[in-house]
C-alpha cells in the first residue's frame, strides 16, 4: 500500500512539473506551434523556381531564375548576339539555296528563286501572273487606307498594279471617309476596319474562299514594296494548296512557252 501511495505521489509531481512548464509557455503554446508550422508550409508552397534546362546559356539561366535589372542587361546582350547569328544563318542559307538549287532540289528546284531573283524581273512577273491566274477566282484582297495617309499614297498604285496587271480582285476600304484617285473599287467603311482589327494603314488583307467559308489572312501592314507583296501572296497560295511549286519554277512552265 505504501508503495502504491509513493508511486501516485511521484506521478503527481511529474505531471505538476509538466503542467508548470506548459503554463510557462502559455496555454496556447501548442496552437501557436501548429500555426507556425502551417505558415512555414504555406510559405514553402509560394516559393517558385523557374524551370530552366541545365544546359541553357548562363545569361538566360540567370535572368529566368533571378530576374533583376543586371541579369536582364546580360540577357539582352546575349539576345542581341543570338539574333545577329540567326541573321547570318538566314543569309547564308538563302544564298546557298539560290546557288545550289539544282543540287538540293534536283526535281523541282528552289520554289521561290524566280520570284526573288532580281536578274529576271520580266520572267518573275510572268510566273507570278500565271500562278495567280490559276487561283484568282478563289482569293481576293481588301486594301485598307486613309486618304490623308502619306504611305497610302505610295501603296495605292502598287495595289492597283496587282489588280490591273495581274487580275487579282481588290476592294479598297477607306477608314477616314476620303477616296483615292486609283481605279480600285472602294468604299468608306471604318467599322469594317475595326472588325478586322486594323490599327494602322496601309494594310492588305487576303480573303480565301475556304471550305467552311471566307478565311482571312493579313499580308501586309505599313508600306510594302511590290515584290514583297507578291512573295506574300505566293506563300499564302502555296500554303492553301491553290498553286504548287511548278507554277513558280524556272525549269517548268517558266518562259519556255
Amino acid at each position: 500500500m505504501k508503495r502504491i501511495l509513493t508511486l501516485l505521489i511521484f506521478c503527481g509531481c511529474v505531471f505538476a512539473m509538466l503542467g508548470d512548464r506548459k503554463a510557462d509557455r502559455g496555454i496556447f503554446y501548442e496552437e501557436i506551434k501548429t500555426q507556425e508550422k502551417h505558415e512555414k508550409e504555406k510559405k514553402k508552397e509560394k516559393t517558385f523556381t523557374f524551370p530552366v534546362r541545365p544546359d541553357a546559356p548562363e545569361p538566360v539561366k540567370q535572368f529566368l531564375v533571378n530576374p533583376t535589372e543586371e541579369t536582364a542587361k546580360e540577357f539582352l546582350k546575349w539576345q542581341y548576339l543570338y539574333f545577329k547569328h540567326l541573321e547570318k544563318v538566314g543569309f547564308v542559307l538563302r544564298e546557298t539555296a539560290l546557288k545550289h538549287a539544282h543540287e538540293v532540289y534536283p526535281t523541282m528546284g528552289y520554289p521561290e528563286s524566280v520570284l526573288v531573283a532580281a536578274n529576271y524581273p520580266h520572267l518573275r512577273q510572268e510566273l507570278f501572273k500565271k500562278a495567280v491566274a490559276k487561283a484568282k477566282d478563289k482569293f481576293g484582297l481588301i486594301y485598307f487606307f486613309s486618304s490623308q495617309c502619306q504611305f497610302c499614297k505610295l501603296q495605292s498604285p502598287l495595289i492597283e498594279k496587282l489588280r490591273k496587271d495581274f487580275g487579282i480582285p481588290v476592294r479598297g476600304v477607306s477608314i477616314d471617309g476620303g477616296l483615292i484617285p486609283e481605279d480600285i473599287p472602294q468604299v468608306v467603311n471604318p467599322d469594317l476596319a475595326r472588325k478586322f482589327g486594323i490599327t494602322s494603314v496601309p494594310a492588305v488583307v487576303a480573303v480565301i474562299d475556304g471550305v467552311r467559308g471566307p478565311e482571312i489572312y493579313f499580308l501586309a501592314v505599313g508600306f510594302t514594296p511590290l515584290d514583297q507583296l507578291q512573295a506574300q501572296i505566293i506563300r499564302l497560295l502555296k500554303f492553301k494548296g491553290l498553286i504548287d511549286e511548278f507554277e513558280l519554277n524556272i525549269n517548268f512552265q517558266g518562259g519556255n512557252e
